[in-house]
C-alpha cells in the first residue's frame, strides 16, 4: 500500500513541478503582450488564447501537487483547532462528496474531450490553434486528482483507525 501511495505522491510532485514552469513563461507571455501592445502599438492576436491555455494547464495539473502538500483553500474556523485525528475524521466523511463530484466531472470531461480529440477542434480565433489537447489535459488532471485525494483519503482513514499517521 505503502509503495502505491508513494508512486501517486511522486507523479503528482513531478507533474506539479514541471507545469510550475508555466508560471514563468505565462508571465514572459504577459510582459511581451504588453510591450508590443503599449509600446510598439502592436498587439498580438495570440498572447491572450496561450495565456489562458498556460493559466487552465498551471491550475488543473497543480491540483494534484497542491492537495498532496495540502495548500488547497479552506475555511479553517474549526478546523485547525481540531486535533490529527479529528481532523483525519472530517477529511475521510467529506471524501465521498470530493470523489463523487471529481468522477462525475471526469466522465462528463472524457465525453467532451472525446468529441474533441474525434472532431480535432481548434479555437475558430484568427490564431485557431487545436483546443482537444487542452480538453484531454481536463480528463488526466481530473483523474490525478482523484488519485491524489484517494491516496489522502487512505491515509487519513488509516490515522482515524489506528491512530498513527502511515
Amino acid at each position: 500500500m505503502k509503495t502505491a501511495l508513494s508512486i501517486i505522491d511522486a507523479f503528482s510532485t513531478k507533474i506539479g513541478k514541471a507545469v510550475s514552469i508555466l508560471s514563468l513563461l505565462i508571465a514572459f507571455s504577459i510582459g511581451y503582450e504588453v510591450m508590443m501592445r503599449d509600446f510598439l502599438t502592436r498587439p498580438t492576436t495570440w498572447v491572450a488564447e496561450a495565456t489562458i491555455f498556460g493559466c487552465s494547464l498551471l491550475y488543473l495539473l497543480g491540483g494534484p501537487w497542491t492537495m498532496l502538500t495540502d495548500n488547497h483553500v479552506r475555511v479553517d474556523v474549526l478546523y485547525v483547532r481540531f486535533k490529527p485525528r479529528v481532523r483525519a475524521l472530517v477529511d475521510c466523511l467529506t471524501y465521498f462528496a470530493f470523489s463523487l463530484y471529481i468522477v462525475v466531472m471526469a466522465i462528463a470531461t472524457f465525453r467532451y474531450a472525446a468529441q474533441s480529440i474525434g472532431l480535432r477542434e481548434t479555437t475558430q480565433s484568427p490564431w485557431n490553434p487545436p483546443i482537444y489537447p487542452f480538453k484531454a489535459a481536463m480528463f488526466i488532471a481530473l483523474t490525478m486528482i482523484f488519485l491524489q485525494g484517494t491516496a489522502k483519503f487512505i491515509r487519513d482513514l488509516h490515522l482515524v483507525v489506528k491512530g498513527r499517521p502511515l
